[in-house]
């Protein structure tokens, strides 16, 4: 990989000062003490003047970085607002030109070694050296501005911004990519805790005729005003509990208090964007979601799926067919002393309803029992076929009892979820004919799945990815001190590698079957699932890869076989370096990526009436911590992986999470 252009500098300018100090010793000082002093300085012997000639040059080189270093005292202000972890650009430039120094007095020293030579000249410079190896080192490692650009809020820009584009957009390409995740981490005096508990802010990328039009705004949901009117966190999330201003009376802070017992969730949708009927909406996991215009990303009314059904939480991964219905799951805690998920129908809104919210017809069609009351498994997305659904039952369990006495204890909602490695996995096979579970059971190891990618049936088997870690640490490498201390580091011990499973679910009759035998009988795959005594299933998986997350493909095969996945290169660390395509079929991967750069969950886009699974390209929102440069939006080929064109908007882009695409005619 190429070295980045400000590297390139870098190493310019070490090596300018290297010939410039070699420059000084021999040709400027001897020039310059005839001028001043001849007769001193040509009364001198040969050693003094190779002595004198590296006093003058040690001196210029102090007073010069000196310099250097009051400027960067007193006027850069990256520096002086985070010391620790401000833009060290001008720090950098300071140690390149003294790394040139010492490099050129080394060599003098050993050169002409019986006149200054010395072995601890010889130890500070080599030390010294290295420590500016590691400080110039750290911007490949660690690019500038990484962590601020985590915890830093964001700023919204509601009026259309044309960006920059390099390159050539297909034609074809008309549409709206939608993007979704935290943008504002401090409110007053108060920060949040997670990454994840952020407020929203939304971003458009509008493609049409070649040009793309830029435009941000933060979701001003309930929460978002109400922490705003109190210039402090007042709405509890997952990671961070809010407490009262310390100076509010006791009435104030009992009713926090029983807010917190019986909490009503956040409406801070900062996940994904859902399509109900004709309608967007803005969407966490909580029952509230609102709806926003897409065009110009304005709030508009907040709903709550309970006034439908009777769902705490949601997923905010559902699935679509092609006649616009949508299917999502939730989860009833407790209600009539059962605690279940549901999978539910928003249908798609027909000309004579299309003035009415679709959730008004949403319909029930399974509902899947708790195998706990006060213990739900947390789920962040399913899978289906054409004629199944698939469920997973993980034993990442949110505690509704710990729940209710979080803020008592003074611990977040999100000490409230256990993951239990001791448990099995349950797989749910739901059939869509007849909304019912089907009676085998079908059951894996402890793992913690947030995203399926896809599912299918082949030769009375379904099929489903996903992908899989082996605890849930992921969430705990979110929390903003966490990423503070080690933002981006491929040396995080603690980093769980996910894993891109594929589980295989036999659907024949067991009949004559006996135990111990495996049941899969496709010749692709090296997935298991052997009959045990009571007629369960136990699945193993074939791992595909590694370090592979956000996966997206061609959504024309979502429920049908796929060969083509696309997701974010996450091998050494949670926070994505580059994407990658992945051939299912061969296990091999094409990669992008670029110094100090890190993209967004890539999204496919399938051309019109395209030839093949991967005829398309694939849209990605990059962060860009290269100095001087902007933030793009990446349009790369689909098949080949290579880059067509990129659009260049002049502002600073957050780390986002999801997106959806909105073709033009729709």
């Amino acid at each position: 990989m190429a070295m980045d252009p400000f590297n390139q500098l870098i190493v310019a300018i070490s090596v300018t000062s290297f010939f410039t100090f070699q420059w000084l010793f021999h040709k400027v000082s001897p020039w310059m003490s005839t001028r001043i002093s001849r007769p001193g300085f040509l009364g001198l012997s040969d050693k003094q003047k190779i002595e004198w000639n590296s006093r003058t040059v040690s001196t210029f080189h102090a007073l010069l970085v000196g310099i250097f270093c009051l400027y960067i005292l007193f006027f850069d202000d990256p520096v002086n607002e985070d010391p620790v972890w401000g833009d060290p650009t001008w720090v950098k430039t300071n140690v390149a030109i003294t790394t040139g120094y010492l490099i050129s007095d080394l060599l003098l020293i050993f050169y002409y070694w019986k006149a200054i030579g010395d072995k601890f000249f010889v130890v500070h410079h080599l030390a010294a050296l290295y420590a500016y190896y590691y400080v110039l080192n750290l911007s490949r490692r660690l690019p500038a501005n990484m962590t601020t650009n985590f915890s830093q809020n964001a700023e919204e820009s509601p009026e259309p911004r044309k960006a920059e584009v390099k390159g050539n957009i297909p034609s074809w390409l008309q549409g709206t990519l939608l993007r979704n995740g935290p943008g504002i981490f401090s409110v007053g005096v108060t920060s949040y805790d997670h990454w994840f508990d952020g407020m929203a802010i939304m971003k458009s990328f509008a493609i049409k005729d070649g040009e793309v039009t830029y435009r941000s705004r933060f979701l001003e949901s309930d929460t978002y005003k109400a922490n705003m009117a109190a210039n402090r966190i007042v709405v509890s999330e997952m990671g961070t509990m809010a407490y009262p201003d310390p100076s509010k009376n006791f009435i104030v802070k009992a009713i926090t208090f029983l807010n917190h017992t019986v909490p009503d969730f956040t409406d801070n949708g900062a996940s994904n964007f859902i399509k109900y009927g004709k309608d967007y909406y803005a969407t966490s996991e909580t029952n509230y979601i609102r709806k926003i215009d897409p065009v110009t990303l304005e709030t508009q009314d907040k709903v709550d799926y309970m006034k439908y059904l009777p769902v705490n939480l949601a997923s905010s991964h559902p699935h679509y067919d092609k006649e616009g219905n949508a299917y999502n799951f939730g989860t009833s805690i407790a209600e009539k002393a059962k605690t279940k998920y549901i999978l539910f129908k928003v249908p798609a809104v027909s000309e004579t309803d299309k003035d009415s919210p679709a959730l008004k017809k949403v319909e029930i069609l399974c509902t899947v029992p708790c195998r706990s009351l006060l213990t739900p498994s947390y789920y962040h997305s399913f899978g289906l076929t054409e004629n199944y659904f698939i469920f997973i039952e993980q034993p990442l369990k949110l505690d509704i009892l710990k729940m209710a006495t979080a803020y008592m204890r003074g611990v977040n909602w999100a000490s409230c979820l256990k993951f239990c490695p001791e448990e099995s996995t349950l797989i749910h096979l739901i059939d869509r004919k007849t909304g019912k579970v089907v009676d085998t059971k079908y059951y894996t190891g402890a793992m913690v799945v947030y995203h399926h990618v896809n599912a299918f049936e082949d030769d009375g088997h379904v099929i489903f990815d996903v992908i899989a870690y082996k605890d849930n640490s992921l969430y705990d490498a979110f929390y903003l001190n966490r990423m503070k201390e080690n933002p981006g580091s491929e040396d995080d011990d603690g980093y769980s590698k996910p894993s891109y499973k594929r589980f295989v679910l036999p659907i024949r009759s067991d009949k004559g079957v006996a135990v111990g035998e495996d049941l899969v009988k496709l010749k692709y795959t090296t997935a298991s699932a052997v009959k045990e005594k009571g007629g369960k299933l136990l699945c193993q998986a074939e791992v595909v890869c590694e370090g592979f997350e956000l996966p997206r493909l061609n959504y024309d095969f979502n429920g049908k076989k796929h060969r083509f996945v696309y997701g974010c290169s996450v091998e050494k660390c949670a926070v994505a370096k580059g994407i990658a395509k992945l051939d299912t079929e061969t296990k091999e991967r094409i990669y992008w990526s670029e110094d100090h750069c890190s993209p967004s969950e890539p999204i496919f886009i399938p051309r019109p009436n395209g030839e093949s699974e991967d005829d398309g390209v694939v849209l990605a929102t990059v962060i860009n911590y290269n100095p001087g440069q902007s933030s793009f939006i990446l349009i790369l080929d689909g098949r080949t992986f290579e880059e067509v064109a990129r659009a260049y908007v002049n502002t600073t882009l957050n780390r986002d999470m999801h997106g959806f695409f909105i073709p033009l005619q729709n």
